[in-house]
């Protein structure tokens, strides 16, 4: 067995046994899931690779952050040195907190000339950010 053979049939028996305990639990649904997995299950994979895809570079990345705890504080803080170099700008924030987004919004101002939009309030407001530009 490959290495591709190997993450295929382990990323399926992971999807089995995550949606299986669903399935016993959810008897009024039960011929949605079992629809659902085959649908899964047999899904049309991927034809070729990606050695040798080209594509112009990207001048400056624009970035959206979902989720300001620690890890979210971190990530901006690592972006320190792309923005200050004018390889990234970060153009949007989100979390349910607002207090999180405004005061990583502030250290953006230390780091780069414009602003973040914020995103904040409720558990949806993520996908405002995702649809944006």
């Amino acid at each position: 067995m490959n290495r591709k053979s190997f993450l295929n049939l382990t990323a399926r028996a992971g999807l089995f046994f995550g949606l299986a305990p669903s399935m016993l639990a959810n008897k009024n649904n039960e011929t949605i899931d079992k629809e659902l997995l085959n649908h899964l299950l047999t899904q049309k994979k991927a034809q070729g690779n990606a050695v040798g895809l080209t594509a112009d570079p990207i001048s400056k990345v624009r970035v959206g952050m979902i989720g300001m705890g620690n890890r979210g504080s971190v990530l901006i803080q690592m972006f320190d040195y792309l923005i200050k170099n004018n390889h990234a700008e970060i153009v949007a924030l989100s979390d349910l907190k607002q207090e999180k987004v405004e005061k990583n919004n502030q250290y953006l101002k230390t780091i780069q000339n414009t602003t973040a939009d914020l995103y904040y309030g409720n558990e949806t407001e993520w996908k405002k950010l995702v649809e944006r530009d």
